[in-house]
């Protein structure tokens, strides 16, 4: 319900950081996440979290990455893209098991 309210706001009324500053203000403030997190940054995304934030929010970042291609739907849009960061991402946790 939220992604289809976005997506009416960013086509019809305001710019779409606004509107997900507006209206989803808990998601930029992670706090107390303590296992380890991958971030992978899609130039289309809603908010593209800079790695200055993402190290910020995330202590135990393990895998981070700013792609060419791909946006909200990445898994869909970019398969084989969105397919290489999930194991880009994992990858770390397997070496150290």
């Amino acid at each position: 319900m939220m992604a289809s309210y976005l997506v009416l706001k960013r086509n019809f009324a305001l710019p779409p950081l606004l509107v997900l500053m507006a209206s989803k203000p808990r998601a930029r403030n992670a706090k107390g996440v303590t296992i380890p997190v991958a971030v992978s940054v899609f130039p289309d995304e809603l908010y593209p979290a800079p790695r200055s934030w993402a190290e910020r929010a995330f202590p135990k970042l393990i895998h981070y990455n700013k792609l060419d291609k791909g946006g909200h739907f990445a898994a869909w849009e970019q398969p084989k893209l969105f397919s290489e960061e999930v194991r880009a991402g994992f990858r770390p946790l397997r070496k150290s098991i």
